[in-house]
């Protein structure tokens, strides 16, 4: 499952849901004045990239329900169901297994 918003012009939020073979795929994500929020559930026996946008700033720290997962450039290990991260172009990008994901992500 990929799970890669595009934040384009004035639109401040989205939430969509998909079935697959594995179960139902949702996201949720919404641009605040101090980021991104995303909510994502992947369904069980699953794996998921999820692409988190940067918005506009270089240095970004990002937490998944309150614990810090990336900050200066790195992956922050120690959340059950993240099995790593990368900065790709404007996103940085998990590798998650199924379960339930907040992230939000803020300039660092």
């Amino acid at each position: 499952i990929i799970v890669k918003p595009c934040i384009v012009g004035d639109l401040r939020r989205a939430k969509a849901s998909i079935g697959t073979v594995r179960g139902v795929a949702t996201v949720a994500w919404e641009l605040t004045e101090s980021g991104v929020t995303m909510d994502v559930i992947v369904p069980a026996n699953a794996t998921a990239k999820i692409h988190i946008p940067m918005v506009g700033v270089e240095n970004v720290a990002i937490e998944e329900s309150g614990r810090m997962v990336w900050h200066d450039g790195s992956y922050i290990h120690g959340v059950d169901g993240i099995h790593g991260a990368n900065a790709e172009g404007a996103f940085v990008t998990f590798d998650v297994g199924s379960g339930s994901y907040g992230f939000s992500q803020r300039g660092a």
